[in-house]
């Protein structure tokens, strides 16, 4: 099997495994700037270590496990799953390690193209040959053109789209994407793209109304979306009005707002475990990522069954099939 830096890497002690030593590493050796990284036991990808989101990933081999068994509860066997803001793929190649047998088809939006060449050297490694992978370049908004990206290469996936500034890179409008793709349904989307969420929503707005969209996992940041003059409010209300209920869903918000855990609902599902708790405004200077999930989905009708609707007067557990 062929060594990779990351193997190196973590045959040090774990004191040693630092962002400096990699750094000086791929300075002195060029060709280590693209490498490939497995995280979360088995998954693997392709990342630029001069970002540091990526050498976070390669040192510590790990990404997002909370994250995962929500995706397993709300993506069918032959669903369709969208990333929004893909950055290096770890989210959309986690689900595919996890989900090898399903078919599942899988839209990885990523404006930047730098990544891009990242993301097209993972669809081809090994691992991930057999996955049904499409990746589509370009920034994904609520208007044709295109757009300025602005990133740098420490932080590639914290670059955020200047829609006034001087477009390189086209833009996607997904409603159109969806309409030309002939696609019927997106069973879970991932949406992080540094404060111009509202605008790749409004994008979308035919289809989400349309009830396309099942489940929504997206991040508020107020301080993101401020810098494109939007706010939390605008996601919340987009959302909401097309037919959502939100929902709190990270540990972390649980242990800071100690109150959600008098409220929350514990699923089960698949062997695995996560919390919801309901979402009704979103708290000033916070960020997050919350859980959006459409009234005609096939878990939001089992939840308001099995809860009466009722998802903040208790806790209570939920058994899905």
């Amino acid at each position: 099997m062929l060594i990779t830096l990351q193997d190196i890497i973590c045959l040090l002690p774990q004191s040693w495994r630092k962002h400096v030593l990699i750094r000086i590493i791929i300075k002195l050796f060029p060709f280590f700037e693209q490498s490939v990284v497995r995280f979360n036991k088995n998954a693997v990808t392709v990342v630029d270590l001069r970002d540091a989101e990526a050498r976070q990933t390669l040192r510590t081999k790990e990404f997002e496990r909370q994250l995962f068994p929500m995706i397993d509860a709300l993506l069918p066997d032959k669903g369709t799953f969208f990333d929004v803001g893909a950055n290096f793929g770890c989210c959309t190649f986690g689900v595919f390690n996890r989900r090898q047998r399903d078919q599942i088809s899988y839209y990885l939006f990523e404006p930047n193209p730098l990544v891009i060449s990242c993301l097209e050297k993972a669809k081809n490694v090994k691992q991930n040959k057999d996955g049904d992978f499409a990746i589509v370049e370009g920034c994904a908004t609520d208007r044709k053109g295109k757009s300025n990206l602005s990133f740098d290469l420490v932080h590639t996936g914290g670059g955020f789209i200047d829609r006034d500034g001087i477009g390189v890179i086209e833009n996607i409008v997904l409603d159109s994407f969806i309409r030309v793709a002939g696609i019927k349904c997106i069973d879970f989307c991932k949406i992080d793209i540094e404060g111009s969420e509202p605008f790749a929503l409004a994008g979308a707005k035919r289809s989400l109304n349309q009830g396309l969209f099942k489940a929504i996992y997206i991040e508020v940041s107020t301080e993101n979306l401020e810098r494109q003059g939007q706010s939390a409010e605008d996601i919340l209300k987009l959302l909401q009005d097309s037919g959502f209920t939100l929902f709190w869903c990270r540990e972390e918000d649980f242990e800071v707002f100690t109150h959600l855990k008098e409220h929350e609902t514990r699923i089960f599902c698949k062997g695995d475990e996560f919390c919801l708790a309901l979402l009704d405004s979103f708290p000033p200077n916070y960020q997050t990522d919350i859980l959006a999930l459409h009234d005609t989905s096939r878990i939001m009708k089992e939840l308001q069954v099995q809860t009466k609707n009722n998802f903040s007067s208790q806790c209570m557990e939920v058994h899905l099939s």
